[in-house]
């Protein structure tokens, strides 16, 4: 029987990717937004550290019942996640690959982009950061996603943690992760898989602690005291980003607990949040390849004179149409291309 299902968690999913998104598709423009809103939009990166909390708590979730039961398979695991995550990859990574060697007249035989291909496909490129950014500059986080799939058998015994434990741990993985900051954005550090580490574990532990207190009272409260100090600090921007990004770490770990806890009863439990989360992952990965085409035709529609010189690819209109193009490439990958690869490819591994 699988856990009931958490639909909060597939809203914030969502806000996630999305904030991931404004933070990249904002650049050229975000110096002219009002103080509190480009502080907002600049700390858009910490979307990231919020998934893998949140990737941790999801799986922790749904597979620590199995594990305790003896009924957890380590290749059929694997192999969901496989078939969850590579068609949209594998896709977004052919866009983008194809969108970056246009831009750059950069041969798909040259050493540069077999190298950078061969290390994007294989997920490993967040161990070789001189070419993390190579064919599809968002991907990097799922090398770190690898990783923890890869571990996550190895883990799973923490599903039978008692409940002081289970608290233990939270407090430990925190201190960790404030500690442990992560080094200056866009350094080769910044995306080594292993440095997040503490940031899944944080979410497993925390889903171990929801499985021993899932009626907790005070869900909604966690919930809404842990986003509302989260979000000042982001707006703020009082702290040196690895250090505002540490904190915010540990709030959304309690973010998500709170959420969990409450239920369904908020606005990210709604149908449109809903199909929005499902689709959340094509959204993440599939970004640059947009931001590439969408500013390709966008700028080759200017030249042609079909739209005003003015709306070029800094302003507000173009960030706009482009979170929508982005938005509507995630739905479409999601029906036409994620739920079918996933369910053909489950069936062939499950044979």
């Amino acid at each position: 029987m699988r856990p009931a299902p958490l639909p909060a968690l597939t809203g914030l999913r969502f806000l996630a990717a999305f904030a991931v998104l404004v933070f990249h598709y904002s650049a050229p423009m975000r110096d002219r937004f009002p103080a509190p809103l480009r502080m907002l939009v600049g700390h858009g990166a910490v979307g990231v550290p919020l998934f893998f909390v949140l990737s941790g708590f999801v799986l922790a979730y749904n597979y620590f019942p199995r594990a305790r039961a003896g009924r957890f398979a380590r290749r059929a695991f694997w192999g969901a996640r496989f078939a969850r995550i590579y068609p949209v990859y594998l896709a977004a990574l052919l866009l983008g690959g194809a969108g970056v060697m246009l831009r750059d007249h950069i041969s798909p035989l040259s050493h540069i982009s077999l190298a950078t291909g061969v290390l994007d496909a294989a997920m490993v490129q967040g161990f070789f950061p001189v070419r993390f950014n190579g064919w599809n500059a968002a991907a990097w986080t799922l090398s770190v996603e690898a990783l923890f799939y890869l571990l996550f058998p190895l883990l799973a015994g923490l599903g039978r943690l008692r409940w002081r434990d289970a608290a233990a741990g939270c407090g430990l993985a925190a201190v960790c992760i404030l500690l442990f900051n992560p080094p200056q954005m866009l350094s080769g550090a910044w995306y080594d898989p292993f440095r997040y580490l503490p940031l899944f574990l944080l979410g497993m532990l925390l889903a171990r602690l929801y499985e021993w207190r899932p009626a907790l009272r005070y869900g909604r409260m966690l919930a809404a005291a842990s986003g509302l100090a989260a979000l000042g600090l982001l707006c703020g921007g009082a702290w040196p980003t690895e250090r505002l990004y540490s904190v915010c770490s540990v709030l959304f770990g309690a973010l998500v607990l709170g959420l969990a806890a409450g239920g369904g009863r908020t606005w990210l439990a709604r149908r449109p949040m809903l199909v929005l989360g499902e689709a959340s992952y094509g959204l993440y990965i599939l970004q640059m390849p947009a931001w590439l085409y969408t500013g390709h035709f966008w700028t080759e529609a200017i030249r042609r004179g079909w739209l005003p010189a003015a709306w070029n690819t800094g302003t507000v209109v173009f960030l706009a149409v482009n979170l929508a193009c982005a938005i509507a490439l995630s739905l479409l990958s999601y029906y036409c291309l994620e739920r079918p690869a996933r369910a053909y490819l489950r069936r062939k591994l499950a044979a």
